[in-house]
């Protein structure tokens, strides 16, 4: 079988060139580029016109640096990893299978610090999801903001 007659592949090059065109994606990143997309569109973040920004990902309303940072479905012990701690807070999006938005949440960055595996810079999701001051901004069913 010859790979490049599988129609879902062609469908799904054909969408992604799409999703670009549109602006919706910016780089090769889908999962990522969504939620990116999602805070711009939803939460009013003015996202870095340099898509690689070191440190975060735009700023909202008020000027605050924002991280921006997505999973599909996470599993088990599924874990986030930040570069760097430079941005006033994170805004984790979860998406289901359709890449719908099922849950999006406002962790500040003393939250994360004082909760992060120092060695790797990096936070499990469901520790994530537990931080006491998170702030719940956008989940299923409405998708509105709290």
């Amino acid at each position: 079988m010859i790979i490049s007659n599988i129609p879902e592949l062609e469908q799904i090059a054909k969408s992604i060139k799409s999703l670009k065109e549109k602006g919706i994606i910016r780089s090769n990143n889908l999962v990522g580029d969504l939620g990116e997309y999602y805070c711009s569109k939803y939460l009013g973040i003015e996202l870095c016109n340099n898509k690689v920004q070191k440190g975060f990902d735009g700023k909202d309303n008020t000027g605050q640096t924002v991280q921006i940072k997505t999973r599909k479905k996470p599993k088990g012990n599924a874990v986030i990893n930040f570069k760097n701690l430079q941005f006033d807070y994170c805004i984790f999006i979860e998406l289901d299978n359709q890449f719908k938005v099922v849950l999006a949440l406002k962790i500040f960055n003393t939250e994360i610090s004082s909760n992060i595996c120092e060695k790797r810079n990096r936070i499990s999701i469901n520790k994530l999801k537990n931080i006491t001051k998170k702030v719940v901004l956008l989940s299923e069913p409405r998708y509105k903001m709290s």
